[in-house]
């Protein structure tokens, strides 16, 4: 929408029309988020209107605000740098926002600025016009408040001498009512005027697109950073990787209890894939779209884990200067895993309880209850029926949480899987290694074959990344590579391909490779099948070992 500005003149009365013309006109497209009309009004105010030097300086300060909704992305460097400007070109000795939310205040002041006097308990003094502003959507001008009635009857007015108060909504035209502009002016009344007020709710307005703008900016990036890292942990899921017969069964049960939202305890040892599991168990279930979070309950001293789990107010805490929202609140319509289930302390287990009952949660330092809807998916390394037995968990949260159990078995009971396993993490550490390496021997897979792998899948991830960090560059995965880099924990196991020159090794593998595909009338799939490669790897090892 464009202005026109020449037909006015420069007399006083002129000025003084344009001055509200201009300052309605600002109200109007703040309210609308119209940005390049605010920046062309600031700018021919700037350049080509001749009004007084204040109106000058508030109309440049608006025009500013506009400025910065287009390049500062922070709401607090936003809000400290024009509430700084704000003091300068207007009769206020403080100038506080206060953001709706959902305390038993109603509101949480986000920042305050004074100007030539000290700071006070910002709340205190001015939180029940605050409140007023929020609740009924109308602004507040007092050009006394000592002999308001509306004001007078709280005891912070008397106490602080307060004289003059001005409160605007903070309104957004999608979001309505978001919180309040509060100024005042202590010891002096008749501070602001009409105009002022419609001058401030033009600044307010403005105030207000940059929070919602911020806040949805904060929101997008957080959910652009959790979907770049779920994209990532979705690929690794590809982890839960096996044929054998204790694997059907893993798959079995996580389709059973991806069907529905009952609570699942998952047991194994350490490395076996119980957050994989749990994993798969959410993304296969209805919840995929929503979040899936994961805490160690041994990871965190008791109160850090209350606080991180359940979240915590301002002040509840040494330490606690803002309000913090728990995994359970932000996880909401999604999934928990609680891993290391068994080392939860005594007062967490008795809040899991309340959240697996009644589907609610209390922040530390909070008084009321909030409804959240999580499954919990809960895992441990230890047989949790016998901490029960011994005391040290509670039996009606095992109960809870104990409804589906999938109980992860150890690689060294599915050795079956072990060549399937590690060409499938062969092929990703080439990747984030970013080396071109060949293919495991037939002598690499029976030496990991013959292994027991007491640190199960995790053990092997680890030796399959340093081997190939270990190997010449087209080199292939050799035996001695696995002896180097395990000093002699995997190697040891199979001394009968240990110790044999590279070309003996060579010779044996072209007869193995030879005799498999004879046997297969030259099929490369099913003889790479056998072999314990991939179809692509047999075939770079046949171009490298010359044969046709």
């Amino acid at each position: 929408m464009a202005l026109e500005y020449s037909h006015f003149s420069d007399s006083h009365y002129t000025k003084k029309l344009l001055n509200d013309y201009l300052l309605n006109q600002l109200d109007e497209y703040s309210r609308n988020e119209d940005l390049p009309a605010i920046a062309q009004a600031g700018a021919a105010l700037s350049s080509e209107i001749s009004v007084d030097t204040l109106s000058v300086d508030r109309l440049r300060l608006l025009y500013d605000v506009s400025r910065e909704l287009t390049t500062e992305r922070d709401v607090k460097v936003i809000l400290d740098r024009i509430l700084g400007n704000l003091l300068a070109v207007y009769p206020a000795e403080r100038v506080i926002v206060a953001i709706k939310n959902e305390t038993q205040k109603g509101f949480v002041v986000d920042v305050a600025r004074h100007h030539n006097i000290e700071s006070d308990d910002a709340e205190a003094l001015s939180g029940s016009t605050i409140r007023r502003v929020i609740e009924t959507n109308e602004p507040v001008l007092s050009l006394d408040a000592q002999t308001d009635n509306r004001l007078n009857q709280y005891q912070s007015v008397i106490d602080y001498n307060i004289r003059s108060v001005l409160c605007v909504p903070l309104f957004h035209f999608k979001e309505g009512v978001i919180g309040a502009l509060y100024v005042d002016h202590r010891g002096m009344g008749n501070a602001f005027s009409g105009d002022d007020q419609t001058f401030l709710q033009a600044f307010a307005n403005l105030v207000g697109v940059a929070l919602v703008n911020a806040r949805m900016y904060e929101q997008l990036e957080e959910k652009a950073q959790y979907w770049q890292q779920e994209v990532k942990r979705r690929y690794r899921l590809d982890d839960l990787v096996g044929q054998s017969d204790a694997m059907q069964a893993i798959y079995r049960l996580i389709e059973i209890a991806a069907k529905s939202d009952i609570p699942v305890l998952v047991q194994g040892e350490t490395g076996t894939g119980k957050e994989l599991a749990a994993r798969a168990i959410h993304y296969n279930s209805r919840r995929k779209n929503q979040r899936f979070f994961s805490q160690n309950c041994a990871a965190l001293s008791p109160e850090l884990l209350q606080s991180e789990l359940f979240g915590h107010k301002k002040g509840a805490f040494t330490g606690a200067t803002e309000d913090h929202k728990g995994i359970f609140e932000a996880a909401n319509g999604g999934t928990v895993l609680l891993d290391e289930i068994a080392d939860a302390p005594p007062e967490l287990q008795r809040s899991l309880l309340r959240v697996l009952q009644e589907g609610e949660i209390r922040c530390v330092g909070e008084t009321k209850d909030r409804a959240v809807d999580v499954r919990i998916i809960a895992a441990t390394n230890r047989d949790l029926k016998k901490e029960v037995e011994k005391g040290s968990f509670r039996e009606d949260l095992y109960y809870r949480l104990h409804v589906i159990q999938v109980d992860m078995p150890p690689l060294r009971e599915r050795l079956e899987d072990v060549s399937l396993l590690a060409e499938h993490l062969l092929i990703r550490a080439k990747e984030e290694a970013n080396k071109s390496v060949g293919g495991l021997t037939v002598g690499a897979i029976k030496v990991l074959t013959s292994y027991k792998w007491p640190g199960n899948v995790r053990e092997l991830e680890n030796k399959i990344q340093l081997a190939v960090a270990l190997a010449e560059e087209e080199g292939d995965i050799t035996p001695d590579l696995f002896s180097i880099a395990a000093g002699h924990a995997v190697s040891d196991v199979s001394v009968e391909f240990q110790g044999y020159l590279q070309d003996r090794v060579q010779e044996y593998e072209k007869q193995l490779i030879r005799d498999t595909l004879e046997k297969y009338e030259g099929n490369i799939t099913q003889a790479a099948r056998e072999l314990g490669m991939t179809r692509v790897g047999l075939h770079k090892k046949i171009n490298r070992l010359g044969l046709r």
